[in-house]
């Protein structure tokens, strides 16, 4: 488990402007998001509980953590395994709702198995195999190659770091962002959510259906 957040830490917002910054420079993930995302379902929550006296959520604990399933079909890239739909944990830990995406975070994409390494002198067979095993058991390797260590030195990272050396190969600039699963998230039901300052987009967001969370991010962008 994590260590605790502490107040100062990186907040949501923060880290989306500098994702942003990066997809413009070096990997577009929010296209990628857009192409090769499906959903993302919630399906634990601890300490974030519904008032139905003042209609609203609220926390009911130090941090509240919110751990989700997102489905993803690749066609932004070209893929060696033969898994139809990629199902990957996404948790994301955070200090005070209050301040909403202005809260200080922590998230993690992919789970905790270790990560299945192919071999040289292996066959393609062999590789597709290895490729596969890491999806069913939801090692997201994107995130685990060029993220998990760098979120790790900025205290970002939820859960331990299975990553022992620094992506130089990977992710030469030492560049930390949202992947594109944790992205859509934080589009499509954090920023719906939480909005900018504890819950205010909420009630837009629940009735309005032609909400448009790319309207609220483009500040960010």
């Amino acid at each position: 488990m994590s260590a605790r957040l502490k107040k100062n830490d990186i907040s949501i917002a923060e880290l989306l402007k500098v994702s942003y910054q990066y997809y413009r420079k070096v990997d577009d993930k929010a296209w990628r998001s857009k192409v090769d995302i499906k959903s993302a379902t919630m399906v634990h929550r601890n300490n974030y509980t519904y008032d139905r006296k003042d209609k609203i959520w609220k926390q009911t604990g130090r941090e509240v953590r919110l751990d989700f399933f997102v489905r993803s079909k690749p066609e932004s890239y070209k893929k060696i395994d033969t898994v139809g739909i990629h199902i990957y944990p996404v948790t994301f830990l955070l200090k005070d709702v209050t301040k909403g995406i202005y809260s200080a975070f922590r998230w993690r994409t992919g789970g905790y198995k270790k990560i299945l390494f192919a071999r040289p002198g292996m066959t393609k067979q062999q590789r597709i195999l290895v490729a596969n095993a890491n999806i069913h058991v939801g090692n997201q390797l994107n995130f685990f190659f060029h993220v998990e260590w760098i979120a790790k030195q900025y205290g970002l990272l939820f859960g331990p770091c299975r990553a022992k050396w620094a992506p130089n190969k990977s992710n030469p600039d030492m560049a930390v962002y949202f992947d594109k699963a944790a992205l859509y998230i934080v589009i499509h039901i954090l920023i719906p959510l939480l909005g900018q300052d504890g819950g205010k987009l909420k009630k837009y967001y629940k009735n309005d259906e032609n909400f448009n969370p790319q309207e609220v991010i483009k500040e960010f962008k």
